[in-house]
Parts: C-alpha cells; structure tokens; sequence
C-alpha cells in the first residue's frame, strides 16, 4: 500500500504524533505530583502506557491517514484514560461531583484492577491491528464500481428527500411541543417519557418524524461532494442548498439538545472534505471547531439549567464535560469490570446479538434478549441510579466483560483491531472515489465510534439506519463500470482519472 497522498496532507497526522508525545510526558510527570501512593501511582502509570500502546500503529505503520480508525481509537484513549485518571486524582474528593458521580464515594484504587485489563486489552487490539492477516473481499462494500452520478437522478433524490425532512422537521416540532418562548426550553432531552428499558421511542410517530427530519444530512453529503468534486463554488445554488439542510440538521440537533448530534455531522463533513481535497484546510476546521464548541456550550448550559444544576461558568462546564461517562472512559469500564459478575451476572454474548430484537415491542415478547435497557440495567446497578429513564451505555470494554468476562474483553479487542484494519484496507484503494468515501465516512463515525462508546449492537443500528438510505440512494443515481476498470489497484492511476468526472447532466440549477 503505498502513499501517494499530497505531502500537504500529511501534516495533521505529524502534529497529532507530536500531541500524543507531549500528552504522554506531561501525564507521566504529572503522576508524581498527583498520586498519593503506591496504587495510584501504578494506576497513573497504567493510563500512561494505555496511551502509548494504543498509539504504537501511528508511529510504527505507513502511512497513516487522518481518519483511519487507530486515530479515533487513540484520541478516545488520550481523553478517556492517561487525563481522566490524572483529572480524578487531581480533584478527588475535594469535588462533590467527582467523589459521587466518578468515584462513587471510593478510593481511586478501584481502577487498579481495570486499569491491568485495559492495558492488555488495548495490547492485543494493537496486535490485531498491526498483524498481516491475509486481505479479505470487503471492497464490495465502498461499490467500487460506482464512480459516475446521473445528475438528473440525483436531483430527484435531493428534492424527495428535502420534502421529507422540512415536512418530518415541521411535524416533529408540533408532535414533540418544542417551545421557542427561550433557548432551555427549545433545547431539550425528547423522549424521556418514554422508558429505556422497552425502547418505546422506536415505535413512536413523534421518533419517526425525528427519523425523517434527520435525513436533511443526506443532502449535505451529496451536495458537498457533488460542489467539491465539480470544483463549484459554496456560493452556488447547490452550496444554498447545503447549508439549508445544514441548518435543519444542526437544528435538530438543537432541539434534541443532542451535542453528538452537532459534533457527528460536522465531523462526517470533515472527513469527507478530508478524502476528496486530500489535505485538511485549516481555516475550514477551525470554523467548523469554533461553530461546534459555541453550539455545545449552550446546550450544555441550557441541559443544566432544566436539570436544576449549578453550570455557571467554564470551570464547570469543563468538569461536567471531562467527568462524563461516554465513550471509552475509564472510571465507566473499571466499574463494571469490578461490578460483574457481583452486581450484574454474566450475559453470556446475549447482547452482541439482541440489537436484533430491538424492533419487536417488549409486550409481545416480555422475554427477548436484553440490549435496549443495558444502559439502564448499568446505571442503575453499577452506579446505583435510582430512576428509569436514564443509561449509562457500558462500551464495547464494558459490554464485552459483561457479557465473557475480561477473557471476553481480550479476545474481542483483538477482534475488533482486526475487523477496524481491514476496513480501512479495503477501503484505502478507493479513497478517490467519491461513492466509496462517503460509505467509508458512515462507517468511521458510525460503527467504530458508537461501537466503543456505547456498544457493538448501537454501532451496527447507528451504522445500518444511515448506509440503508445511502445505498438506495446510491443504486438508484449510480452508474456502474465495468469489472475490469474496477480493480482495486485503481490506487496507481493517473492523477485525472483519480477524480472520474460524474455523469453531466447535473447543473442543479436547472
């Protein structure tokens, strides 16, 4: 696999190489002025070395592109373990919050014993990773094949699609009373009237509205690939066009209060920006980051606001955000390491098949697989949540001791680096293609970011329901070559043919 990327493009990757050495040094010297004792400093040491295992393929592989899924993993890693940890005993129990919420009134030791199975487990992710397994046919998953676009189709799919959106968006906001008397109450969790545990959200007309509002971010991805493949300008009626559906999908997330939301479209537009100009722009990064952070601070005030909760200045907002339990936190994976099996029994790979079962309503099976009420069967007996609405998602880590133990956690790592690698391999020869970078783009930011952060079957779900209407669309627009142009060394062809030309007629101004 050779890089035949612009040197230009290169740059982002350096710099995160050297954020991670410095990030490493500082948690290291860090260690000694924070930890208390012998454990802690262990412990400390253990997040320290998290960090530099899982950072191994950057430094040891090339080439390494910006959004390749060992970058994800080890930005996760750098937030959720090596600082947390330092956070934590930095603070401990001198914040109510993090005494109560982080460390559940205990000694920071409690993350010794995870803190060992972490280390090892992201060892043999690494090795996963980095083995040479022989190269498996997952190209067909990027359609390679389809690489020109009939213009005319593809504006009958924007306008089908906008006319679901604005009429789902309008419906939901009448359905769901959103109130625009002030920006907390426009700003707000949905749906929390609906209990977790029988996933009725699914089967409600205010969550299918919800569905069809969203699929304003589709016409984002089309138009932004059409303006930027075309060399059109943003100005264009098709770049008006994107930044309505822009504005209806970062909307919704607004109104949902859904930060993920609105840092999850901007970075499915980085990542495509990313792949089809092949470097980074940095003025369009740091807009979009300034954009992003302004949107999530209000909502975060707004959530803290109705939640009767002190947020009144960054310190705070900074604390709530670091102390959280998302993604691949520590804290969140060494509690229910040490909470199973005595607090909740082993499930014994029940929940890496149940997402299957989510659709059907608990009433007419009372007895189907548990997986839509995981997050709330861990907040409620790890951290002794006392409500019915709220989930803490375990992650992959979390969800694969509950379900095997730490045997479980080892194996299923090393699976897991295996499965992200050959991703990226099959689709790294087509990542001129515009067709396959846009699947490549769902999968990143869907399945391997959900599937850590909350679980396999929510990666799978989150992954299926955006690449579902994509392919459609895709099949439905596409122009399909022959077998013998779609060979996957179209890696070393020409610098033209690496942008094939979408099939004209597609003036969207027509």
């Amino acid at each position: 696999m050779q890089n035949i990327e612009q040197p230009d493009s290169r740059w982002p990757i350096e710099f995160y190489k050297m954020v991670v050495l410095a990030a490493a040094l500082a948690c290291l010297v860090l260690t000694f002025v924070v930890a208390q004792n012998e454990k802690e400093f262990i412990i400390s040491l253990l997040g320290t070395m998290c960090l530099v295992v899982i950072s191994i393929p950057l430094f040891a592989q090339k080439p390494i592109s910006v959004f390749e899924p060992i970058v994800l993993v080890s930005l996760l890693v750098l937030i959720g373990t090596p600082v947390k940890l330092i956070y934590i005993f930095w603070v401990r129990h001198n914040d109510p919050y993090i005494a109560e919420h982080v460390l559940l009134h205990q000694e920071p030791e409690v993350f010794l014993k995870g803190a060992y199975v972490l280390l090892i487990g992201y060892s043999l992710f690494v090795f996963g990773y980095m083995i040479r397994f022989p190269r498996t046919t997952l190209d067909w998953i990027f359609l390679p094949r389809v690489v020109q676009w009939n213009g005319r189709r593809l504006q009958i799919v924007l306008f089908v699609v906008g006319a679901i959106a604005i009429l789902s968006f309008a419906a939901f906001v009448v359905t769901s009373g959103v109130s625009f008397s002030s920006f907390t109450s426009l700003s707000q969790k949905r749906f929390l009237d609906a209990r977790a545990e029988g996933a009725e959200r699914m089967h409600s007309t205010s969550y299918l509205f919800c569905r069809g509002a969203a699929f304003s971010k589709f016409i984002v991805y089309f138009c932004l690939l059409w303006i930027i493949h075309n060399k059109k300008s943003f100005l264009s009626f098709a770049g008006l066009v994107m930044v309505m559906a822009m504005l209806q999908s970062i909307s919704l997330a607004v109104v949902l209060n859904s930060r993920a939301g609105v840092a999850l479209i901007l970075l499915d537009c980085a990542v495509i920006c990313y792949y089809m100009y092949r470097r980074v722009s940095v003025k369009l990064m740091l807009g979009s980051l300034t954009v992003a952070t302004m949107l999530m601070i209000a909502m975060l005030f707004a959530r803290g606001q109705r939640n009767e909760v002190n947020i009144n200045s960054m310190g705070m907002l900074f604390q709530k955000t670091l102390s959280g339990r998302n993604m691949l936190d520590i804290s969140k994976c060494c509690h229910i390491i040490n909470g199973v099996p005595r607090k909740m029994g082993y499930r014994k790979g029940e929940m890496l098949y149940a997402w299957m079962a989510a659709p059907i309503p608990r009433q007419y099976w009372p007895d189907k697989p548990i997986w839509a009420n995981q997050g709330l069967t861990v907040n409620q007996k790890i951290f002794g949540y006392r409500g019915s609405l709220s989930g803490v998602p375990p992650g992959l880590i979390g969800e694969l001791h509950w379900n095997f133990g730490i045997g479980g956690v080892w194996v299923g790592l090393f699976c897991a680096g295996l499965l992200f690698r050959q991703i990226f391999l099959s689709f790294y020869p087509h990542r001129y293609n515009p067709t396959s970078i846009l699947i490549y783009t769902m999968i990143a930011t869907r399945f391997v970011i959900f599937s850590l952060g909350n679980d396999l079957g929510t990666g799978i779900v989150k992954a299926g329901l955006d690449l579902a209407p994509i392919y459609m669309i895709l099949l439905f627009i596409g122009m399909v070559r022959g077998p013998a142009q779609a060979t996957s060394e179209s890696a070393e062809i020409s610098e033209e043919n690496r942008f094939p030309q979408i099939h004209r007629p597609l003036e969207l101004t027509q």
